[in-house]
């Protein structure tokens, strides 16, 4: 029967598999060796880490600082004391593997995440910086991937050190002897992921509320522009309701293009286009661009 070690090997050096079922695979391997700290890392990679849980560096970010008010848009916030911005914009990312994964897969690369800050920590920002505009820290989709890849990494390692010291196993069966073998390197779950630490300034990507206001959209917003340009020369609007559209959606593509888009300028030319499409004739492309166009709009209002 194949190994299941030399199988975890070939499947972690395979780009195409999931991080997340590499972590079933190693679950497996460390509850039938019964390697305790091995399965409880694991336990908390795909599941998540908690506030005040141990967590490993690997999963610290650095992001950028900035407040989102729905009429100004993103605004860059400057501090007296450069200290400060390091440490509010150091995070720790607790989501689990699996709900990373979903996050980069839903958008196209290079997107942006917005991360909130604990309710208590926004109302003492805000009242520091004197504003209402909501804080946020904003990190890379980069950042993210990077987190991926290190326990891609950690878990292929892991296999390796396994095969040095002789435990292959036999399928989904390990011996008495095997564990025997085990080597006190290979027992040390700081040997792969280093130093963790019980963090204060944590972010959960999962969780919706982390997700309020996020470039992520800005995506949507480009598939459901190409959508209505390619449906409203359809609903039978006059030739000059039909040139205020594509006005609006040209002014929605430079916004998207833009390095620093402006949010309430998008979501504004999306209502100018959904108030012209109601005013065609009722049809099931008018509704149908509607939709579109509300779920979006709501979005990012």
């Amino acid at each position: 029967m194949p190994s299941l070690i030399l199988e975890l090997q070939q499947e972690a050096v395979n780009s195409s598999v999931p991080v997340s079922e590499l972590l079933r695979k190693a679950l497996i391997v460390a509850s039938k060796l019964e390697l305790d700290e091995m399965m409880e890392w694991i336990d908390h990679e795909m599941n998540g880490y908690e506030k005040g849980d141990e967590t490993p560096e690997y999963r610290k970010v650095e992001g950028e600082f900035k407040t989102y008010d729905k009429y100004l848009g993103w605004t860059d916030v400057d501090f007296e004391i450069p200290e400060m911005a390091n440490i509010l914009t150091t995070r720790y990312i607790g989501s689990s593997v699996s709900g990373l994964e979903a996050l980069i897969s839903s958008r196209p690369q290079n997107m942006v995440t917005a991360i909130t800050f604990d309710p208590e920590q926004e109302i003492e920002l805000q009242k520091n910086m004197g504003t209402t505009s909501k804080p946020y820290v904003r990190i890379n989709d980069g950042d993210i991937r990077s987190i991926i890849n290190k326990i891609r990494n950690i878990i292929l390692k892991w296999a390796l050190d396994l095969e040095k010291d002789g435990i292959l196993g036999e399928g989904y069966s390990f011996s008495p002897s095997d564990k025997e073998l085990l080597s006190p390197h290979v027992l040390n779950i700081e040997t792969y992921i280093g130093q963790s630490v019980s963090q204060v300034q944590f972010g959960t990507l999962s969780s919706s509320q982390n997700l309020n206001i996020s470039t992520t959209d800005l995506g949507e917003v480009a598939v459901v522009i190409h959508e209505v340009q390619e449906s409203i020369p359809k609903i039978g609007l006059d030739e000059e309701k039909l040139l205020e559209v594509q006005a609006e959606l040209s002014t929605i593509k430079a916004q998207l293009n833009s390095p620093k888009p402006r949010i309430p300028l998008i979501a504004s030319c999306l209502q100018s286009v959904k108030n012209i499409a109601e005013s065609a004739a009722g049809s099931a492309v008018v509704a149908l661009i509607i939709e579109k166009l509300d779920s979006i709009i709501g979005k990012l209002m």
